[in-house]
């Protein structure tokens, strides 16, 4: 069953931040954040929904805080298939949740991947990298 049957509308870009604000919680407020994640993969799921990077960006941000490394690498998976580009914050959680799973090789991968692609990263995501990779002592890698 799609999101859209369930509710009855297809949301718009204002009411999915809305929605996802009410789920994710505000600032200082506590919310159900896997239930709220799980309700985001519902959306993710049904492709009559329009997400945009911006609504990715909140999902990986609680999943960042709660340090749920796997699920951001699910949701930029999802966001590739879906040919969405993610902004330079959503590419530092990716690179930092391959570095938290120990996959510093697969950060380094990926961060020439991105540099090649043409998406846009920040000092945050080399020095995310190399830190990884200076832990890992995989100079020969970065070479």
């Amino acid at each position: 069953m799609s999101f859209r049957t369930v509710i009855g509308i297809t949301p718009n870009e204002t009411q999915l931040c809305s929605l996802l604000r009410a789920l994710f919680g505000e600032e200082g407020q506590e919310r159900d954040r896997q239930k709220g994640l799980e309700i985001f993969q519902q959306l993710v799921d049904d492709t009559s929904v329009n997400l945009t990077e911006v609504h990715f960006d909140m999902a990986i941000n609680v999943c960042e805080k709660d340090g749920l490394w796997r699920e951001i690498l699910s949701l930029a998976t999802a966001m590739g298939s879906r040919g969405i580009s993610p902004h330079s914050m959503t590419c530092n959680a990716v690179l930092k949740a391959c570095v938290q799973l120990g996959k510093s090789d697969v950060a380094l991968k990926l961060l020439g991947t991105m540099a090649r692609d043409g998406t846009e990263l920040d000092r945050v995501a080399y020095r995310t990298v190399l830190a990884a990779c200076a832990r890992a002592r995989s100079w020969d890698e970065v070479a």
